[in-house]
């Protein structure tokens, strides 16, 4: 499958490294970062607003074949937000998978370079101080995994798996099979689920939102890693509610305004997640 790159569909400079070496060297441009990485490319777009708080986006699943790339989504949600943004492209659309959880590839150990690569960005960005993560679906898992590794920063998902596993057996398949050149996911040399994680330390924030008729993700993900944080009920809230059926995201405008509201409050999310909005217990009761 021919893969076709459009950077000029996105507005600023686009900025092409030779190497992870060179990105790092360099002093940082905002636009959109080209780094060699692998046997591909990590695309990620990087707006400076001047802000305290920089918000990082991951998207969920997309289809290589009807889109070229990179494919930054959230544009729309976040045209009026105060806040740096960081949207990240994933890197396995390239191998013909639709989604990849930003996991990486056999030849792009991502999870670690990219928490690296964010960190260097935030530290580019001078007016920054504060970090959050957004994405709905396999993006929220990505931003459950990002965050994690940004102790005091918040995480705001929708819909997100937590454990690649027990997502739809025929995405799971493609994906090992595109992405990892395998069928057996105990072979993948990256973390496919944040379970384990959450359990042992929990060092940052989670707003979790989650679509009341969505069975799958309520049983396969949700209430797992309910049960897997119990011990750090502080550091984590719910919005469950009904917005259409199935996967159904959260609706534009409450996203948008929880978004909003998070930008407002200077980092501190402890107060952000005590908010009339969340609930600490989870209730899936219609």
């Amino acid at each position: 499958m021919p893969i076709v790159r459009n950077y000029s569909r996105y507005s600023g400079n686009t900025v092409l490294f030779e190497n992870l070496s060179d990105f790092y060297s360099t002093k940082f441009r905002e636009g959109i970062q080209v780094v060699p990485f692998g046997n591909s490319h990590l695309e990620i777009l990087v707006q400076d607003r001047k802000a305290a708080t920089t918000l990082v986006l991951f998207h969920a699943a997309v289809n290589p074949k009807q889109t070229s790339l990179p494919v930054f989504i959230g544009k729309q949600l976040t045209t009026d937000l105060n806040a740096n943004l960081v949207f990240v492209s994933e890197p396995a659309l390239a191998l013909g998978a639709s989604i990849g959880w930003y996991t990486g590839t056999p030849e792009m150990e991502l999870q670690q370079e990219l928490v690296k690569i964010l960190g260097h960005i935030q530290r580019g960005l001078r007016k920054a101080k504060h970090l959050m993560f957004y994405g709905s679906s396999a993006g929220g898992f990505a931003a459950l995994y990002y965050s994690h590794h940004f102790p005091n920063s918040l995480a705001i998902v929708a819909n997100p798996q937590t454990d690649i596993a027990k997502y739809h057996p025929e995405h799971v398949s493609n994906f090992l099979k595109r992405v990892w050149a395998t069928d057996d996911m105990d072979t993948v040399p990256a973390q496919t689920e944040v379970l384990s994680m959450y359990t042992e330390r929990f060092p940052n924030y989670v707003g979790y939102l989650q679509n009341s008729d969505d069975e799958l993700h309520i049983h396969e993900h949700c209430k797992p890693w309910i049960a897997a944080t119990q011990e750090f009920k502080d550091r984590r809230a719910f919005l469950i509610d009904d917005w259409g059926e199935g996967h159904a995201p959260p609706h534009f405008f409450l996203l948008q305004g929880i978004l909003q509201y998070a930008t407002t409050i200077n980092g501190h999310w402890a107060e952000f997640l005590s908010d009339e909005s969340f609930s600490a217990t989870p209730n899936f009761e219609p």
